[in-house]
């Protein structure tokens, strides 16, 4: 996992047991991170049981400070360094917040969402898909920031479901398994109003994954 504060403070304990995560310390910056990553090694060894995968979180606390495109273009570098280097990345949309250091709330958000909607169409034709489906606004704490306890479990969840269909679709991640699984649709529904006027309506269908109590034999 790398990225911005989100990482810093996401509880891991809410992944399946057979995912080793890790937290990498970087700089919040895209535009760092994406040159940090230019700087990897290649893997000394690789181990056939398992399969690294990069988890990128970053790009929120750009707006306002960098240009749209060079924000964009720092994620995708940082993704395809990741590659280059034989680990999958997969980018989890900025999320939205309801205060910005570096511009207002209107901005933030606009921007935000195109940012992450360049990105869809960038990988559109991938043979699976690194961008993350989560809720558009999910739930945050009095700072107005940084995410509470119930939107890490559900973008945790989201998460999960995205790696497990990708193992079923995708030969990347053939030895990823997930035991004790359930799947079940959450439907999110978010409509902006001005002047009573309805001016977006946004609708997400998302798939989680949960563990459930029973076991295999």
């Amino acid at each position: 996992m790398i990225g911005s504060s989100h990482i810093k403070y996401w509880p891991t304990s809410l992944f399946p047991k057979n995912l080793n995560i890790t937290k990498m310390k970087t700089p919040t910056s895209i535009l760092t991170i994406s040159e940090i990553t230019n700087m990897l090694t290649p893997p000394t060894f690789q181990n056939p049981e398992t399969h690294t995968i990069a988890l990128i979180a970053a790009g929120g606390n750009d707006i306002g400070l960098h240009k749209r495109q060079d924000i964009i273009q720092a994620i995708i570098k940082t993704a395809t360094n990741f590659s280059k280097q034989n680990i999958t990345p997969f980018i989890l949309p900025i999320i939205n917040r309801q205060k910005s250091w570096h511009c207002n709330q209107i901005t933030y958000n606009r921007t935000r969402q195109h940012i992450n909607k360049r990105l869809r169409e960038y990988y559109c034709d991938f043979s699976y898909k690194p961008v993350i489906n989560i809720p558009q606004y999910p739930t945050l704490k009095n700072d107005k920031v940084h995410l509470t306890t119930i939107a890490y479990k559900t973008i945790t969840n989201q998460i999960t479901a995205h790696l497990y269909n990708t193992s079923k679709t995708s030969k990347l991640l053939p030895n990823l398994t997930f035991p004790h699984i359930e799947t079940k649709s959450i439907r999110y529904n978010s409509t902006k109003t001005s002047q009573g006027k309805t001016i977006e309506t946004h609708t997400e269908t998302i798939t989680v994954i949960e563990q459930s109590n029973e076991k295999t034999h």
